[in-house]
């Protein structure tokens, strides 16, 4: 079970589309499956696996460096020095 569309082309998606709109019940999944579905992804449910969430969030020391962000001027630098390789490959490739 599982629909997705937007992973392919878009005739692939208008084909499933009208599939689903001309027989929408054989989309369904079981109704165990779906009532189980609906259970875990409830309110209720969101909201309790969130706050365990930031309850271990929490216990986490906040001297400990969980993310390392990059300096913005590195950031910049990177860029214009790949910037400059792509011109440079461009450049001798017409040679």
């Amino acid at each position: 079970m599982g629909h997705q569309i937007g992973c392919s082309s878009l005739a692939w998606d208008v084909w499933r589309i009208w599939e689903a709109v001309n027989d929408p019940l054989s989309w369904y999944p079981p109704a165990e499956q779906l009532d189980q579905l609906l259970i875990e992804h409830s309110e209720t449910a969101l909201i309790s696996r969130w706050r365990s969430a930031l309850k271990v969030i929490e216990t986490i020391p906040s001297d400990e460096v969980l993310l390392r962000i990059t300096p913005i001027w590195r950031l910049r630098a990177g860029r214009l020095i790949g910037r400059g390789i792509r011109v440079l490959r461009r450049l001798f490739a017409f040679r």
